[in-house]
């Protein structure tokens, strides 16, 4: 299922927030979206779910505006992550995931098979089987961020949409969950901080700055020195071999201490 953004402009509040950013990503491909804080990241993905109305004109699935689409259409087909997700209800992991079948059901249809695979399927992907019955509230900032994940694979979109996937996650979850959307057969975009995660694990990457595309396609013609200076105001060296894959290592800036001088703990 194919997903583009037409010279996508984007105010809100009286303050432009993307200018001009234009994608065309082909069902299945993997897209990272980088630039630091403000960069217009979050918005893009809202504008891509159909949550900011006046951009679903400039926002197609399959040739189509999103504007002519349903919302019961694209709750089947597009799944959102948010970075943060508050929740009042006290669920269980199983039952928070068991949400992400919603848009696939009547409000009294009777749980299917399909329903309960996609569950337990959702449950083994995220590492969370074993912990279907903790509490949403007692659980630790990755185990929630995984559960959001979660409950989105069992909705089993065409397109997910990912902010900060990685948030709260140590390093062992980060592999592991972007192996899993390496391996997903659907079209996935993700904003991400990590370079080197976004480097390593996606097909193409789009670089914003200030709402502006100041570069994409594959991770090669991206992640340039110049670029990332240019967008994070600091200067890297880039290496790239078949054992390690891409790695980029910032330069460390001298010290603003005089020598001698220690800092309490």
């Amino acid at each position: 299922m194919r997903i583009e953004a037409r010279e996508l402009n984007v105010t809100l509040n009286r303050t432009a927030i993307l200018h001009d950013v234009t994608l065309d990503v082909p069902f299945g491909r993997r897209i990272g979206l980088l630039g630091p804080n403000g960069s217009g990241k979050s918005t893009l993905l809202r504008c891509l779910a159909g949550l900011i109305a006046p951009a679903r004109q400039q926002i197609f699935i399959n040739h189509t505006p999103l504007a002519a689409l349903s919302s019961g259409w694209l709750a089947r087909r597009v799944a959102l992550v948010t970075q943060h997700l508050t929740l009042d209800a006290d669920l269980s992991v199983e039952e928070m995931v068991r949400l992400g079948r919603t848009p696939w059901r009547s409000a009294f249809s009777p749980w299917r098979d399909d329903d309960r695979l996609a569950v337990e399927q959702a449950l083994s992907d995220t590492r969370l089987t074993s912990l279907r019955h903790k509490r949403w509230h007692q659980l630790s900032g990755g185990q929630q961020q995984r559960c959001a994940i979660a409950r989105a694979l069992a909705q089993q979109p065409d397109i997910l949409l990912l902010d900060e996937p990685t948030n709260h996650l140590d390093i062992q979850h980060q592999l592991e969950l972007m192996s899993l959307i390496d391996s997903l057969p659907m079209t996935t975009i993700a904003a991400l901080h990590d370079l080197n995660l976004a480097a390593n694990y996606c097909d193409e990457l789009i670089l914003l700055n200030e709402g502006v595309t100041v570069a994409s396609g594959p991770p090669d013609a991206v992640l340039m020195p110049a670029h990332i200076r240019s967008v994070y105001g600091v200067d890297v060296s880039i290496s790239h071999t078949p054992h390690t894959g891409y790695h980029i290592a910032w330069h460390r800036r001298p010290s603003s201490h005089p020598p001698g001088l220690r800092l309490s703990a």
